[in-house]
């Protein structure tokens, strides 16, 4: 089966609108060429990184507003939005702020129902509070791959 991969590039300097105190940012993909006839889209988080400068958070939860096809999530109590987890394993009693987190996702993919227009991004703490991020130094960036399949027939 053929497949068409499509390459997202966020962060959170440039969005098209965002709520800063809750760190809930909007961003239009604007993806220029999409054919109309695929059958399975599948959404990669190649990886996520953050800059926790002068914060505390042991733990991000990054959700994308994107419906999961087959998921559960036992905190929304619906369907899935979450597209990466990273707990901090450099804290110790005495270092617990000015920390950078990495995440680089597996291979296993979440199934959505689209190419998103839109897509926003939410970063959470585990107990679902939000991540202020106001900060200048504190940034992020998050790589996104969508394989979308499709038939291909020769007559």
């Amino acid at each position: 089966m053929p497949i068409d991969t499509y390459r997202i590039y966020l962060d959170s300097e440039r969005f098209d609108s965002k709520n800063a105190t809750e760190n809930v940012a909007q961003f239009n993909t604007k993806i220029p060429t999409k054919k109309t006839n695929y059958t399975r889209y599948e959404l990669y988080v190649d990886d996520f990184c953050i800059n926790l400068s002068g914060m505390t958070e042991y733990n991000i939860i990054v959700k994308a507003l994107l419906p999961q096809f087959h998921s559960y999530n036992s905190f929304t109590k619906g369907n899935n939005t979450t597209i990466a987890t990273i707990f901090n394993n450099n804290i110790t009693s005495d270092r617990t702020t000015d920390l950078c987190l990495n995440y680089q996702a597996p291979n296993a993919p979440y199934i959505i129902n689209s190419i998103p227009d839109f897509i926003t991004i939410e970063l959470t703490n585990l107990d679902n509070a939000a991540i202020d991020l106001t900060d200048v130094r504190n940034v992020w960036i998050l790589n996104l791959r969508i394989d979308a399949h499709y038939d291909y027939y020769i007559d």
